[in-house]
């Protein structure tokens, strides 16, 4: 189990808030154990208490550092800005993905595991679908402060959705076939234009610019998928 765990933290590239997260369930499962085993074969509990809580503790101010860390909102010139910035220097794949980031108000790695089907861009207007399980969500319809786009990205726009098939993913891959760490990068290139901003700040200041405009509350717990506002 150590080395399965240590393995899936390396590949996915897990925060330390993830970490700590299985951990505790991986140590509530172990203690679990003795409940379907008549004979457990060692001492469940100090073998936990010994392996476990080391670890843990060696993440858990990594972890609280990560918690405090709050996003500093974009606005929407500096969402504009940064999305200009991207299809200037050429760079349209990560300008598209910016832009779905603020109409959407998704979490970056939601956005960035989209498929070329879940994103439809109809006139100006840009929709896109999440798919969790067997439910879909439809974002981008009835909310134009959001989801009207400039006219002058449409054709750049058009012509990157055109190179895929309806199953590819619109994030790139690395020669061994894995998934960038686009959140990172992302990062990186809003940074690049505003110091202050990383890329959940387009997410934050979405969420903050519908609330504004007088979006319902319901609609924005909907958009952030959280149960308050």
């Amino acid at each position: 189990l150590a080395a399965l765990f240590q393995s899936e933290q390396e590949e996915r590239k897990w925060s330390p808030t993830t970490i700590l997260k299985e951990l505790g369930t991986l140590g509530g499962a172990l203690r679990r154990l003795t409940q379907y085993c008549w004979d457990a074969p060692i001492d469940i509990d100090s073998t936990v208490s010994s392996i476990l809580a080391d670890a843990m503790r060696a993440v858990s101010k990594e972890a609280l550092d990560a918690v405090k860390k709050k996003p500093v909102p974009a606005t929407r010139e500096q969402a504009i800005q940064c999305v200009n910035e991207a299809i200037k220097k050429g760079e349209i794949r990560t300008a598209f993905m910016l832009a779905v980031m603020w109409a959407s108000a998704a979490r970056p790695g939601c956005v960035l595991q989209l498929k070329r089907r879940c994103v439809r861009l109809v006139g100006n207007q840009l929709q896109v679908t999440f798919f969790k399980g067997k439910r879909q969500e439809m974002r981008g319809s009835g909310l134009p402060i959001h989801t009207l786009i400039p006219n002058e990205w449409i054709p750049s726009f058009e012509a990157f959705l055109s190179g895929f098939k309806p199953e590819d993913y619109l994030w790139a891959f690395d020669s061994r076939g894995q998934r960038l760490r686009a959140p990172r990068l992302l990062s990186t290139f809003l940074q690049g234009i505003f110091p202050e901003l990383w890329a959940r700040s387009l997410r934050s200041g979405a969420l903050r610019q519908m609330a504004m405009a007088g979006v319902p509350e319901t609609t924005l717990m909907k958009f952030s998928g959280h149960k308050s506002v």
